[in-house]
């Protein structure tokens, strides 16, 4: 039967040996040579209280019971402070219970916030290797609660900044569409409408666990309904990896120039196409260009697309040009390139 092979180390444990007699330390010493942990032997005990002031840097502590009463005071502090996923393996060679009650008695209020594995001396360096592997796994597990436990905060402060982002949006589009609408009912359209193409989106970047998503993909889900008949064309000289804000901004400007092009542009009759373009070198340049629908005139202002999508441009230090060209629009958005990719 074949057997496996160990798996990789995912944690190294920083082990701390403190034993100020010889015969201890050399003999910690032969059975910990081989480890591929982060070993440290010291004779005194005030080099202990040194690392314990530093977090993490004792992952096991190994102690004699010669050097066990000068660190009570330092031990019992670092205990206490652990962070809650904590509880300090610790190895006590002595000989003999007795030997160590009176130190122990003194960090009685810590020691539930350990891991206390005592050891009778004399001992053997196959008694002291298993014990050390043993609080070794322990601290092990210990590391990888930690990290669970930071994965789940950081997995909650980031809901929580996606979720405020999503309702700002919600926020802006509302007010956008409420102050450029005619009436209740145009109002209930355009917002639905947008909501719809934010919805879209959505399900592209959470495919992509909100982290960076391909531009080409946030924008296919915007414009899909529409390219059936070969009406929509995009090219891009590169794939584009862009951030969930970015990939939700860019696709909801392409959904306000598609919502214009079939209420007025190429899209509102049957010969109408639409072309769009980006590249990615200096700067980021996104280009949509309008042919064979009805003759464009420019309008007498600036509507809710216009406006939205010059907000949007100059929130990325860009800028948006639109063209009313009779033979159809025009339009170019232009932003520095690591604005785009931050």
């Amino acid at each position: 039967m074949l057997r496996s092979e160990p798996a990789p180390r995912t944690n190294r444990v920083p082990i701390w040996i403190v034993a100020p007699k010889g015969r201890d330390a050399g003999l910690l010493r032969t059975a910990l040579m081989e480890s591929e942990d982060d070993i440290h032997i010291s004779d005194k005990p005030a080099t202990l209280a040194e690392a314990l002031s530093r977090p993490e840097a004792v992952g096991v502590l190994v102690l004699t019971q010669e050097a066990l009463g000068e660190t009570v005071p330092s031990l019992s502090d670092f205990l206490i402070r652990q962070p809650a996923w904590a509880e300090l393996p610790l190895i006590l060679l002595a000989d003999g219970p007795g030997h160590v009650m009176p130190a122990l008695e003194k960090l009685q209020a810590a020691l539930p916030r350990t891991k206390l594995l005592l050891l009778q001396r004399p001992v053997q360096i196959s008694e002291v290797q298993s014990a050390v592997e043993i609080m070794r796994l322990s601290r092990e597990r210990q590391y990888a609660l930690r990290d669970y436990i930071e994965r789940q905060d950081r997995l909650r402060r980031e809901l929580n900044h996606r979720v405020k982002n999503i309702l700002a949006t919600v926020q802006a589009l509302y007010g956008l569409t409420l102050r450029n609408a005619d009436d209740l009912r145009q109002f209930s359209e355009v917002f639905q409408g947008r909501l719809a193409a934010m919805s879209k989106v959505h399900e592209v970047l959470y495919a992509n666990d909100y982290g960076q998503a391909e531009l080409g993909d946030a924008i296919g889900a915007v414009i899909a309904p529409y390219t059936g008949e070969d009406r929509i064309t995009v090219t891009a000289d590169a794939s584009l990896l862009v951030s969930a804000e970015v990939g939700q901004a860019l696709a909801l400007i392409v959904h306000e120039l598609l919502t214009n092009a079939i209420k007025y542009g190429a899209l509102s009759n049957q010969t109408g196409q639409i072309r769009i373009a980006w590249q990615a070198q200096k700067d980021f340049v996104l280009t949509w260009t309008e042919v064979g629908g009805p003759p464009v005139a420019p309008p007498r202002g600036p509507g809710y697309g216009q406006t939205f999508i010059t907000a949007t441009m100059r929130g990325y230090g860009g800028k948006a040009e639109f063209d009313y060209r009779e033979e159809g629009l025009s339009v170019r958005l232009e932003a520095p390139l690591e604005a785009v990719l931050r």
